[in-house]
Parts: structure tokens; sequence; C-alpha cells
């Protein structure tokens, strides 16, 4: 079939409209579906994003603004396609009723997209998502028939959230990591207010990650502040952060789809009904926006200062990630009136073409690692082999598993233990057997090695002994500090998880002994961090480029007193 999306998307405007259509069309497209994509030209638009993945796009001026000139030009990029059209998708609020009609001749249905009640439309299919509980139904409006879908469950969220919404991290904790998003188009600056205010708490041991459009530059990462800057999803973060701040415009429903509390404010009209609901599910604590930074101060620390553990919001069983796939159906039964559910089920379409296999796979970490933050990431890319993932900072409590990545995890398990998963897998960044042991490629860029060899090797009880199965290089330019490192290292696992459950299960006949003298690396420690302060910056670079800045930070003795050095980027 045939798909063309008429959305906007700039500073003024936002990016939320675009961002719920792009999930929408990438599952499209996915099925096999012709996507198009028809914008106005903003200097500051968002057009970018969709060029990103590879639709077509039609790119149009208005400068007069008028609905009658926006339909004019619409429908002359319609005619251009040259094929018929099956769906237009609207997601517009300054599209109307005759807009609708007067393009209506160059699509055979029309699906809008609307956050509103009460809005005349002519189409056949209408998308409110914002309101929880109102019933889907059909309605004759005009000599039209016009079919409704209501609320969160039909949510247009990333595909990410389906997964991540089956996933529940053992461990709770009380909030230590908070996510600031206030959208696109944070007019007001609630964003370096909200930032303002959790470090007026003077809370060290608060992480804040902030999410903005990549020409924001009033913030800048420090050791407890991470500047996200357009970010495909927020998933991620969202899964990962103990808090969010923002308000109750759509991403409510991917903080609530992934148990996640916020402090919100109200920024549009059309977001009173989701405040509301929010409230009623105990999702969010609404404040006013007078007084904001005071009221939001009151709630911080009252949130934060509580012993009490993490707050899993026990959220509507609808609310599972998988709204997608069930307007995808509604497009497809719509399509052809004659094809019944039991027939053709879309969402069984979906699940077959991500090749879904049924391996138990579980994944363990130590609680307090780094890679931590970049777990969620990894389930996603290695969700097409298991239909469930689990995740835990304590091998014991994963239930048995046909494959266990064991993920920065410090503690030796016994083969006795090993032996409750039917292979356990450990990812180690050296040439094995040389480099065996503790932080093996913090010791390798300290010595100033550029090419680290990763392995991905089976566990035993014997530290980093195993069969190696594949390695990858990891290549370094000279100049990553420890994030950069991070990523890079992240990057080389995933790839190494991915390309193994992709061979499973024949790789297991290619796994090699280690050959050669084994070598081990010291478990590092905060005394691993001291500078030589008789040495030159050059001197010291590569130690400066693997130390945390708050866990372990550089640090030298002069005088008989100890200092602290941090470093960054510019």
């Amino acid at each position: 079939m045939r798909f063309v999306f008429r959305v906007d998307a700039s500073r003024r405007i936002g990016a939320g409209h675009l961002f719920r259509c792009l999930n929408l069309a990438i599952e499209l497209k996915r099925l096999g579906n012709e996507v198009y994509f028809i914008s106005r030209k903003y200097k500051d638009s968002f057009n970018e994003l969709i060029k990103k993945y590879n639709f077509k796009l039609f790119e149009f001026d208005n400068f007069s603004n008028s609905v009658e000139e926006d339909a004019i030009k619409t429908n002359k990029n319609l005619i251009k396609i040259k094929k018929p059209i099956n769906w237009l998708v609207l997601d517009n609020y300054n599209i109307n009723y005759h807009w609708e009609k007067h393009v209506s001749s160059n699509v055979k249905k029309i699906f809008v997209i609307d956050d509103f009640v009460g809005k005349p439309h002519y189409c056949d299919l209408i998308l409110n998502q914002n309101i929880p509980n109102f019933k889907s139904n059909t309605k004759i409006s005009k000599n039209k028939k016009i079919h409704y879908l209501y609320g969160p469950r039909f949510a247009l969220l990333h595909n990410n959230y389906k997964r991540l919404s089956q996933l529940k991290l053992q461990n709770s904790k009380p909030i230590k990591r908070i996510l600031i998003y206030f959208g696109a188009n944070d007019k007001e600056g609630f964003t370096l207010k909200a930032v303002n205010v959790i470090c007026k708490l003077n809370r060290k041991d608060l992480f804040i990650d902030v999410v903005v459009h990549k020409n924001y530059r009033n913030l800048k990462n420090t050791s407890n502040i991470k500047v996200h800057r357009d970010l495909s999803t927020l998933s991620n973060l969202i899964y990962i952060s103990d808090l969010a701040i923002g308000s109750c415009g759509s991403t409510s429903w991917e903080r609530v789809c992934l148990g996640l509390k916020s402090i919100n404010i109200i920024q549009a009209e059309n977001q009173k009904i989701i405040a509301d609901y929010l409230k009623q599910i105990d999702a969010a604590e609404i404040i006013p926006k007078k007084n904001y930074e005071l009221n939001l101060y009151k709630k911080l620390k009252l949130l934060t200062s509580r012993s009490q553990k993490k707050n899993n919001l026990k959220f509507n069983h609808n609310l599972d990630g998988k709204g997608t796939d069930r307007v995808i159906e509604y497009l497809y039964r719509l399509t052809n009136k004659k094809v019944k559910k039991s027939d053709f089920d879309i969402v069984e379409q979906l699940n077959k073409t991500r090749k879904r296999n049924k391996l138990a796979i579980s994944i363990c970490t130590d609680k307090e690692s780094w890679i931590n933050k970049y777990i969620p990431k990894l389930i996603y890319e290695i969700s097409n082999y298991s239909e469930k993932i689990n995740w835990s900072h304590t091998y014991s409590k994963l239930p048995k598993s046909d494959i266990c990545f064991i993920l920065g995890y410090n503690s030796i398990i016994s083969n006795q233990k090993l032996r409750r998963n039917k292979l356990n897998l450990v990812v180690h960044e050296s040439n094995l057997p040389s480099g065996r042991g503790w932080s093996p490629l913090s010791w390798q860029v300290l010595n100033g090695t550029n090419t680290i060899t990763s392995s991905i090797i089976k566990a035993n009880n014997k530290v980093d002994s195993g069969e190696i199965y594949i390695k990858k290089d990891i290549i370094l330019n000279g100049n990553e500090l420890v994030e950069d490192l991070r990523i890079k290292q992240f990057n080389t696992t995933s790839l190494l998880c991915s390309l193994f459950l992709k061979n499973y299960p024949h790789i297991l006949k290619k796994g090699k002994k280690q050959l050669g003298i084994a070598s081990y690396y010291p478990r590092r420690t905060n005394r691993d961090s001291k500078i030589n302060i008789n040495n030159s910056i050059k001197e010291n670079f590569n130690l400066l480029r693997i130390v945390d800045n708050e866990k372990y930070p550089a640090w030298f003795k002069l005088k008989g007193q100890k200092y602290i050095l941090k470093i960054f980027k510019s």
C-alpha cells in the first residue's frame, strides 16, 4: 500500500507531531509499504529527521499561512507521486474539514491524528490518543462514516517501548537519576529552570539527563549533568531514570508505558485532560507554572529525601507500547472491509517480520556499572531473538536461560551457579589470553594502545579463560575521554552479542581455546588515578582520558593537601 503523511515540525510548532508520525511510518515501511512525507519548509524545521530515515519528502512554502493555499500545494505534491494513494495521514492542528474535503479526490482514504474533541473532519479514521476514558466507535458525520480510536492504548510510540515495557529490573533504588525533557519548543525556558532547581538541592549523588534540541546552547556537560541532543527516542533514558520532569504532552504516555513517575506542568490547553488522567493513576505530580522554581524545589526536596525505594508506577495494562501496531491493524482492516481480524492480524504479521525465536535470554550487570545506562539499547538491538529478556544486578535472581550475557560484572561466579543457564557469555576487551582481569580497556589506553581487541567468550569460574567465539577491534583516535571510550566499548559489545545470536547455535562449533601465555591486569582503585605532578599534561593525558570525574577522579597531593582534577571536552 501507499501512505502519505502531511505533518509539520519546527522550533515554534514542536516535534511531537512529527515523532509520532515517524513511529507509524517506520513500522509501515518495515511491512513493505511505500511511505511519503509532505511538509512545509520552515527555516527552523525538523525535516532533516524525515530524510534521516530515507523517506521521500516533498517540501513547500506557504508564506501566507492560508489553509486554502496549503491544500492547493498539498494536492500538487500528491499528484507528483503519480500512483494511487491508499491513505493520507494528517497530523496538523491548522488543517480543517474544508482542507480535507479539498484533497480527498486525490486519495482513497484520510486518517486524522487530532488532540482536540469535537472538531469537524472529513475523513475515514480519527485518532485521539490523549482521551483515556472514551470508547472507540463509529459515527456518521455529514453523510460520511468516520471511525474513532481513543486513548493511550493507541498511542503511536517508538517500537522500543513495546520491548522495554515487558522488562522488569529486579533491584529498586532511591531517586538518583532525573530526566528533564520539555520538548523541542521550550520557549519559556523550563529546561534551564529545572536544572537550576536540582542544583540548588546541593545533592552530588543526583545525576541529571537533559534532552534538548541540537541548537540549544544554555547547558554544558558536567560531572553530574549529561546533555543529549536530537535523540530519536527517549525510551532508553526513560527506562533507566528514577524520576522525570517535563510537560503533559504526548511524552507522558512514553513515561507511563515504562512506569516512570514525573513532575509535570501544563503547557497547552489540550494537555489538561492528560494531566487529569496522570493524577488519577498517580503517574505524575502536577505543579502550576506560577512560582515554578519554588514549587519544583519543594516537590524535589520531598521526593529525593525519602529513604523509600523507587516508586514503580502500576500503570494500566493497555499501556503496553503496542499502540502503533493497533493503529496499523485498523488502517489495514479499513482498506479492505472484507478482511476479518481472525484472517488478517497485522500485529501477528509484525511479529513474523521480526523473526522472533524463542530463546530465553538474560543479562547480568553490576548495580553500579557504567554499562547500565546502555543496557536498554542492547535489549532493543537483540530483541529479535527472544520474546522476553530478563536483566538483573544479581546473577542468582535471574531465571534459567538459554543464554546469559554477563557484562560489567566483577564477581566471580562458581561453576555450580553457571550451570543454571545453558550458556554464559562474557565480553572482554583484550587479545586473550593476554590481558585477562580487570579494566583491560583502561590499562591499554593508559599504555597508549589505539587498537583494542574485544572478544566474546564462554564464561567459567577461571577469570576470562573460556573459549573465544568472535573477536572485533575497537579503533581509537587518541582524543577520547572516558565517556567516549565507553560508547565505543558498548557499541562493540552490542555488535558481538548480536553477531553471536545471529549465528547461534552453529557458532558453538567455532569456539576456539585460548592459546599462549596468559597475563593479568590488576583491579584499578582510586590510587591508580593519582597524577604525577612532575610530568607534563601531555604525559598525563592518557591517565586523564580514563578517569571517571565522579567515581574516581584524577588527583594529586601538594604540600600535604589533596587536590582533585576533572576533565571535560570544550
